[in-house]
């Protein structure tokens, strides 16, 4: 990748330089950075976490319900308590484009000499110097490898690269809302009489779900944030499990990490939360065809229109029509309806090219017909 857009300032960094500054100020930069690309929709396609169509997302709309057998063989991986099978899982289900084994280590530099310039930024100039650099520097440049790729040719991959980074930012600025949580939910037990199986679904909704060994059982996804909340809120089944685990919750107590190892109910849990990951992505891909059906429907309807002006306007001036004001004989066409009287008679209504005066003309059928025919041959 060009890294010349991001060294106006500071010198070429290495890897070892960025591995020594502080991980909170580069999550502090991807963190401020995420607002500026978060409506890049192409960045969901690395991790897969964009919200549904809408039709789909209305309560009560029937959704994709997974297979049983394949429902029975997460329930399975789930009850084995295997933390890394899971969350390889859960990384087969949502990851889509990664980039090839050669590129990676290019991919690594790049985005290490972003951040290292994105720190210097911070630790120069403070917080507004630290936007400056994201909204002037960085910015411009994700956006022109999204648009024209990598004009050096070092990889075939640009777009999936500004991808990389923009998730990236997207992940900083969700670890933003689980801290908040952390911090929330301990006051919310002091002040507001927090009960243990609320205070468990709110660790489990807004956590990263880290066990006691550091392994993140879900794949650092929070579940709020993720639309796969959908199906475990929605479904009958997942809320019967879920509402298991939150009443075994009064007698584990509250607080600590969300893993309960010796506890059944949760790992129940978890192969439910799994079925709606799969149920999520296969509801994705269904809306996508659906999208992409409708697509090439409403491009054919546009086509459609376009032909229909042009055969109007074509056969406005095949019968020598003009403005009635200013006697311009370009005429536009608007619109056209069946005349009342007359089922094979059209109400035509053209804007003049020169005073914009809308005039209606009745139209022939008979005549309009024979006119396409001519045309059409």
């Amino acid at each position: 990748m060009e890294h010349e857009g991001f060294t106006k300032e500071q010198p070429h960094h290495s890897q070892d330089e960025l591995e020594r500054v502080c991980n909170n100020e580069i999550g502090l930069a991807l963190a401020k950075l995420y607002p500026l690309v978060a409506k890049n929709r192409a960045a969901k396609k690395t991790v897969h976490d964009a919200w549904l169509q809408s039709r789909t997302r209305k309560s009560g709309v029937e959704r994709y319900s997974l297979d049983p057998q394949e429902a029975q063989r997460l329930r399975m991986l789930a009850a084995g308590g295997d933390v890394l099978a899971i969350g390889r899982e859960i990384q087969n289900i949502l990851v889509d484009e990664l980039p090839p084994a050669d590129e990676r280590q290019p991919f690594n530099e790049a985005f290490g000499q972003w951040m290292t310039n994105a720190v210097h930024a911070l630790r120069n100039g403070g917080q507004e110097r630290l936007e400056a650099f994201l909204k002037d520097d960085l910015l411009p440049w994700l956006q022109k490898y999204r648009r024209r790729g990598d004009q050096k040719a070092k990889s075939r991959n640009p777009r999936l690269f500004t991808n990389m980074v923009e998730y990236e930012a997207r992940v900083a600025f969700y670890c933003c809302f689980a801290n908040a949580w952390v911090l929330l939910v301990p006051w919310l037990r002091e002040h507001r009489d927090l009960q243990p199986a609320s205070e468990r679904l709110l660790e489990l909704m807004h956590s990263q779900n880290a066990n006691d060994s550091g392994e993140d059982i879900f794949w650092g996804q929070i579940l709020s944030m993720h639309p796969s909340s959908v199906w475990l809120f929605e479904s009958p089944d997942h809320r019967a499990v879920l509402g298991r685990y939150l009443a075994s919750v009064s007698s584990l107590g509250a607080g600590g990490t969300i893993d309960n190892a010796s506890n059944p109910a949760y790992w129940n849990l978890v192969g439910a939360t799994l079925i709606a990951f799969h149920e999520y992505r296969c509801q994705l891909e269904v809306d996508e065809t659906a999208r992409n059906r409708d697509s090439k429907a409403q491009s054919v309807s546009k086509n459609d229109a376009i032909l229909e002006k042009d055969r109007f306007e074509r056969f406005a001036e095949s019968q020598g029509m003009s403005c009635q004001l200013c006697d311009h004989p370009k005429m536009m066409f608007r619109k056209q309806e069946l005349y009342d009287r007359d089922e094979d008679t059209l109400n035509v209504t053209f804007i003049c090219g020169a005073c914009g005066a809308a005039q209606i003309e009745l139209v022939s059928g008979i005549d309009l017909r024979t006119f396409i025919d001519s045309i059409d041959d």
